[in-house]
């Protein structure tokens, strides 16, 4: 192809209907097209010297060649829309959508634009106005099988899901061939959680392209949903058998891995993904998680400091960060981790309420109380963060504010156990017992298998008096809770009242030697 194009007022002129800008534009895109022919047999090579761009993959330089045939012949329908579709493969969507108009309001009754100006707004995540320009597409051509996996798509990002499969059910009855419209399908039923449904679209994807690494990916993910992971490790290698290099089936081989607790295989994949498309971060938290799971909370923390070089404003991944410092003890580091993630979104109860723990297992107790008041004026309705709240009043034995604390939160969730919990223990420190033995009976109603409960049944009883009774309840505690000391010890204020002092002694000593194996 030369790289230039000498030109001379005589040729111009004998292509009389030939602008001047257009021949500025051959010679500086220094396409080889003879100038010697009148301006229609011009036009007639351009086009296919685009026509050969396109076909190598050329895109963006095949975009001055159309600005070229289009300035001298702007009423092309056709070359609007070949405009459009090498825009949409360079990604330009919005300039896609106004070259498929254009085309449209050269010829609005051909169907095939309006389908293509629908993809086009799929591609800005312009998802109900792909909905509309599909649906003319259809009303022209009802057996237009593309619109109507279009339309699918649209309906999917709207979130409207049963119409979604509807649509691709349509698309499928008119080409039952097509596999992108059974997967399409499939993508839905997996948001949906049907994943007996993935399996059978699996199949028939499967009976359609039997050697397609694809198909077996979607059985993989498939038996994945359905928690049958080692069918699903077997039908993914199928799948890396035809795609040795597709991230996204490594990491999904990774996840079933980590579903049978292979954690240190689970982690290759992951790194494998990683290493096959290192801009995705997804498979960077899989490695990240993973590593956390092998107790390698130090190289979790390195994986999460290369994410935020990448992208220091990642809220998420501050509160990661801070939730493994959390777990490693570095109470201070996980707070500034936290403060990192309220500087980027001061508008999240989660981080607040993240903050608020580090702070109180710092001893921090005050202030742990305003970040979780931060975090309730955000979100009124968690009931972690009044939880926390009460736990702290609980520690500094404000016992009236931690009283009122939980009565405000069982108000909104009157169900939870363990603020029925937090609500016994203020009671118990005002030795209100009776008004606390029935909250903690109200808690074991809900969940009469969670030991704490029984044991602070057990603490309101050994304040009533009612010895016997308590060591029931301390006997229910230590079956569902045998790691906890005190109740133990508890148990042994019990046993003392009743003057059992040798089995007080032997109470006490399994509580002190539970302490010393601390």
């Amino acid at each position: 192809m030369k790289s230039g194009f000498p030109l001379s007022m005589k040729k111009i002129k004998q292509a009389n209907h030939f602008s001047l800008s257009s021949f500025v534009i051959i010679f500086l895109i220094g396409i080889a097209i003879p100038v010697s022919c009148p301006g229609d047999e011009l036009l007639d090579n351009a086009a296919k010297t685009v026509e050969e761009m396109l076909d190598k993959g050329n895109y963006e330089e095949a975009l001055p060649v159309f600005e070229l045939i289009l300035q001298n012949n702007k009423t092309d329908a056709s070359m609007w829309v070949q405009r459009g579709d090498t825009l949409s493969k360079l990604g330009r969507f919005d300039q896609a959508r106004s070259s498929y108009e254009t085309a449209i309001q050269l010829n609005p009754e051909e169907p095939l634009f309006w389908k293509k100006k629908g993809d086009a707004n799929l591609g800005l995540f312009k998802y109900l106005d792909a909905e509309k320009a599909y649906d003319t597409a259809i009303l022209m051509n009802q057996d237009m099988a593309e619109a109507w996996k279009g339309k699918g798509d649209a309906l999917s990002g709207l979130g409207k899901f049963p119409d979604a499969i509807s649509a691709y059910d349509t698309a499928i009855e008119i080409n039952p061939d097509n596999s992108e419209f059974w997967k399409s399908k499939a993508d839905v039923l997996q948001e949906l959680g049907q994943f007996d449904e993935v399996m059978n679209v699996s199949n028939q994807t499967s009976g359609l392209q039997p050697y397609n690494g694809e198909s077996w990916k979607l059985k993989g993910d498939a038996f994945l949903g359905l928690h049958e992971f080692r069918e699903a490790i077997i039908a993914y290698d199928r799948a890396l058998g035809f795609e040795p290099k597709n991230a996204v089936i490594w990491k999904q081989k990774g996840d079933a891995l980590t579903g049978l607790e292979k954690f240190v295989e689970a982690l290759s994949a992951y790194e494998k993904a990683y290493q096959l498309n290192p801009t995705d971060t997804e498979y960077l938290v899989c490695i990240a998680d993973t590593l956390e799971k092998l107790e390698k909370s130090h190289e979790a923390l390195d994986i999460y400091d290369k994410i935020l070089k990448m992208s220091q404003d990642n809220e998420e991944f501050w509160i990661r960060k801070g939730n493994t410092y959390l777990g490693r003890g570095q109470y201070e580091e996980a707070i500034s981790a936290y403060e990192k993630a309220i500087d980027t979104d001061p508008d999240n109860p989660f981080s607040w309420k993240q903050k608020g723990d580090a702070l109180q297992k710092s001893g921090k107790l005050e202030t742990a109380i305003d970040a979780y008041d931060m975090a309730i004026g955000l979100n009124p309705d968690d009931p972690e963060s009044w939880e926390e709240k009460g736990t702290s009043l609980l520690k500094l034995r404000q016992f009236e504010n931690a009283l009122n604390t939980y009565e405000s939160a069982i108000k909104k969730h009157p169900e939870n156990g363990d603020l029925q919990e937090g609500k016994g223990k203020a009671y118990l420190g005002i030795r209100e017992y009776m008004k606390a033995l029935s909250a903690f009976q109200y808690a074991i109603i809900i969940n009469p298998d969670k030991g704490s409960y029984w044991k602070g049944k057990g603490d309101a009883l050994l304040g009533l008096g009612e010895f016997e009774k308590a060591l029931i309840a301390y006997g229910f505690a230590e079956e569902n809770t045998p790691e906890d000391m005190d109740v133990w010890k508890k148990r042994g204020d019990a046993l003392v009242a009743l003057d059992r002092f040798d089995e007080a002694v032997k109470a006490y000593e399994q509580a002190l030697k539970m302490k010393l194996e601390r």
